[in-house]
Parts: structure tokens; sequence; C-alpha cells
């Protein structure tokens, strides 16, 4: 049997080793090693962008084609927001909810829909017979999009991953990542 190192205990059926297991000098030299280390050279994903007018269907079919996890949504032409390039990100999360949301519209009232401004748009778009993908992404709530510096590090990662993200992006075109 491999013999594991000397500061990790062998967990007992159960049990995983924690860092409180491992000593305090220890955990300090990990952090000042990878402190050092850029999350842009350990990540880099190609990003597909889509136009937020995009419709559902073609934006379901480009993650299949492009064999992706998901797609980076460009902000609205007309968008208030200063400075952000994506509105947010679609996923196949989103195709999931978006298809719930659709098998389940006859169970919602008319008023449960108007008090939920998005799904009442998303029908509307449904019922004209286009859903523009800036409607879906994020509708299933699962992967905000977090955006990182161009410098950040792989702990500054680590730190947004522990709180539930499991995308970011640097803001350094044309050589951004999602991860």
């Amino acid at each position: 049997m491999a013999q594991r190192g000397a500061f990790i205990p062998r967990p007992t059926r159960g049990q995983s080793p924690t860092v409180t297991d491992v000593p305090t000098a220890e955990v300090e030299k990990w952090v000042s090693q990878w402190a050092h280390v850029l999350a842009k050279d350990l990540i880099d994903v190609r990003v597909v962008e889509v136009d937020a007018d995009m419709s559902v269907e073609d934006a379901c079919d480009l993650l299949l084609q492009e064999e992706i996890q998901c797609l980076a949504v460009r902000t609205l032409p007309d968008s208030t927001q200063t400075g952000a390039s994506y509105l947010g990100l679609f996923d196949f999360s989103d195709v999931n909810a978006f298809l719930t949301l659709a098998a389940t519209r006859h169970t919602i009232s008319l008023a449960e829909l108007r008090a939920n401004s998005r799904a009442d748009q998303i029908m509307s778009a449904a019922r004209e017979g286009r859903v523009p993908v800036h409607l879906v992404s994020n509708l299933s709530e699962k992967n905000y999009l977090e955006t990182l510096p161009n410098d950040a590090s792989l702990i500054s990662l680590l730190g947004v991953f522990a709180k539930g993200t499991h995308r970011g992006k640097r803001p350094c075109p044309p050589t951004c990542f999602f991860c």
C-alpha cells in the first residue's frame, strides 16, 4: 500500500483529513506558494460569446455544436450597465429551468406570473414565437458570472469557488477564460 505523507494522518472510515490536520507552518507555505500562481496560467477555456437577442433555441444549438459548458451573453446594446461586457452566462442548467417553466406554465396563475416580471417576459416572448437568450441567462440561478481581475491569483479564484460559484471570467479580451 502506498505511504501517505507524514503530516496527513490516515482518515478512519467516514472521516476525511482537514486543513486543521496539517501543521500551520505547512499551510502557510502552501498558501504563499499558490498565492503567486495566477489563475489565468492554470485555466484557459475558449469563450463563445452570443448576442443577448439570440434565440434560446439557437443558443442551445450552439452549446451542443461547440461542445462547451456555457455561453457568454453580451450585454444588450441599450444596457445601462457601464463597463460590463457580459450580461451573464447561459448553460444547460438554464435550459432545464426554461423547459421546466414551459412544462409547468399551466400551473402558474396569472397573478403569480405577473408578480414575476422575468417569467412574464419569457412567457410573452414564447407566445410571440421567439425567446431571446438574455431572458433565460441564469434563469436557474446556479451559475452566476463572477468577473475577476486579470492578475487574479489562484487563492482569489478559490475564494470565489468556495462561495459556490463555478464559473468566472477575467476581463482581458481576447484571451479571457471561463471555468
